[in-house]
This record gives structure tokens, sequence and C-alpha cells, in this order.
């Protein structure tokens, strides 16, 4: 015997209507606020294109400045200015990275540096210039601390008053534990 298969289509689920000050306002799919592409999955590939769309001539920036004869801290400065600058802004949703992109980085970093004619450990150790996921989870740790030392912070005052409300709740004290591997105590 055989089989038929019919495909009946469903209606979309309809989309809520977002009504602030009696308009409207537009459902759209991708929007850029500040420099940050936000989608309405929260999928934040989208900012690493966009970083690699702004960073995709350095490169050859960098080939045609070496074959001028600029010095090799004028390159790596350039560097720093025109590419890592966009790393370190975008640096909290490029965490986010599935491997793949987190790997074309780190690939992209190491065009660099050969172009430049340095080695990793030179630019680490003369330049301080670190793998991508280094200068991304320094970032990100750089940010979250200057956040809890700021009292005036939103967010400083919602762990300050949560905390107080643990306090008086009750009279159990919340204690974590020391990390007994190095791969759980690196994990963010």
């Amino acid at each position: 015997t055989k089989c038929k298969l019919m495909i009946v289509s469903q209606n979309p689920v309809p989309q809520p209507q977002i009504i602030l000050e009696n308009n409207p306002l537009e459902l759209v799919h991708t929007y850029k606020y500040l420099g940050i592409n936000i989608n309405d999955k929260l999928d934040w590939d989208n900012q690493w294109h966009r970083v690699q769309k702004q960073t995709q001539s350095i490169p050859y920036l960098i080939i045609t400045m070496r074959r001028l004869g600029f010095n090799e801290k004028t390159l790596v400065n350039t560097f720093r200015s025109l590419a890592l600058s966009h790393f370190i802004y975008s640096a909290p949703l490029l965490s986010y990275s599935n491997f793949k992109i987190k790997s074309e980085m780190s690939s992209f970093q190491n065009r660099i540096l050969r172009i430049i004619y340095i080695s990793k450990e030179k630019a680490n150790k003369q330049y301080n210039i670190t793998t991508i996921d280094d200068l991304i989870e320094k970032n990100n740790l750089k940010t979250m601390d200057a956040i809890t030392a700021d009292h005036n912070h939103p967010l400083t005052k919602k762990l300050v008053k949560t905390k107080r409300l643990r306090q008086t709740r009750s009279n159990f004290n919340f204690a974590i534990d020391k990390p007994r591997t190095t791969v759980y105590a690196n994990n963010f």
C-alpha cells in the first residue's frame, strides 16, 4: 500500500502588538543600537559579522603600511586601534560566540601578526597582545569589576538588595565551593 503524506499548513502564531503612548511599535528581526546588533533570537553571531565587515580591510592596510616602511610598533598600534578596539567594544557579546566564530576571530588575529612578522609570543611579551579569547575574557572581567565597584550602578544595587533579602529571610549562609579542577575554576 502507498502512504500519502499530507502537510497541513498552519497559520503562524500572531505576533503580539506592543503599543507605546498610543503608537504601535514595529516588529523587526534585527536592530542596531549603539553599534550592537540585536536580533529577535538573541543570537550574537550577527555582531561578529558586523565586526568582521568593519575590520576586513585592515590586513590590506597593514600590508600597504609595511611596504611603505612603517616600523613594527606603528603597525601593531594600527592593528590595536583599528581592529582590537572593535573586539573590546563587542566583548560581552562575542564571548557567547560559537566555536567556529571564535576560530575565525583567532585566525584573523594570527593573519595580522603574520603580516607584521611577529610571533604570538612576541606580541604578548612586547606589546601585551593576548589571544582574542583572553582579550574578550579580560575585558568582560574588567567590566564586571567596574560594575560591582560602582555602588550606584543598577546591577550593584540589585545585588545588594538581593543579598539583604536573603539575610533577613533565613539564617542559611550561601557558600561557594572551592574549585577542584582548573576547568571548573576557569568557567565563567
